[in-house]
């Protein structure tokens, strides 16, 4: 099937910015303090030290691959034996800190996965629904979706492995880290609120200037 600007591609690890703008939305709501220990929002399961619970992993330490937290990926096939487990079953089993918090960069994607249970914890609904609601309508991205909207499966893109044959439709441990669909160009139009938000109608314009630039700041 010939590709459009229209075609609604997995777009995989580009969902962590939906999920770090997702972060700066419910902090300019005053939901969430970026520089708060991530273990503040969440359940009872915690991020761990050799310690016990640690305060060092704040929210902006997640985001910035800075936290401690392992590298992590795992994924399951429809029809494989596997299920997604729930995050905090993952908090659980890997939630444990492998370096001082601060110490090295280590791309992670349960950070990412607990970033996104924060996001729907905080805004008390499923991170697909409000990403959908808080940023892909307001920037009228009508192509993309998160994979937990079943009405949307048939308007995906297959993907397809290394060696051209197409994969089965799977889901990841960790949601928050990699399972947007989106078109290109909707791409376009999410890179053009972080350029500033020239082009965009006022109602697009769903971060400050501030936050914008909080968000693109070295860490």
């Amino acid at each position: 099937t010939p590709a459009t600007a229209h075609t609604a591609f997995s777009v995989a690890s580009t969902t962590k910015p939906f999920t770090t703008t997702a972060l700066m939305l419910l902090a300019a709501d005053g939901k969430l303090d970026l520089d708060r220990p991530a273990n503040d929002y969440l359940g009872a399961e915690k991020i761990v030290d050799a310690n016990g619970p640690s305060r060092e992993a704040t929210v902006r330490r997640l985001a910035t691959h800075s936290s401690g937290l392992p590298t992590f990926f795992a994924m399951y096939p429809e029809g494989g034996v596997g299920r997604q487990p729930g995050i905090p079953e993952l908090i659980r089993d890997y939630g444990h800190l492998v370096a001082p918090v601060g110490e090295r960069y280590e791309y992670s994607n349960l950070a990412m996965g607990i970033l996104g249970e924060i996001v729907a914890r905080q805004s008390k609904r499923e991170l697909g629904a409000f990403l959908r609601e808080r940023i892909l309508l307001p920037l009228d991205m009508k192509d993309s979706f998160f994979d937990t909207d079943p009405s949307r499966r048939k308007e995906m893109a297959v993907r397809y492995a290394d060696d051209g044959k197409p994969l089965p439709f799977y889901l990841t441990a960790t949601p928050g880290s990699g399972e947007l669909y989106a078109s290109a160009h909707d791409l376009a139009r999410f890179a053009m609120l972080h350029l500033g938000g020239k082009g965009l109608d006022a109602s697009a314009r769903i971060l400050d200037p501030a936050r914008l630039d909080e968000l693109h700041r070295p860490a």
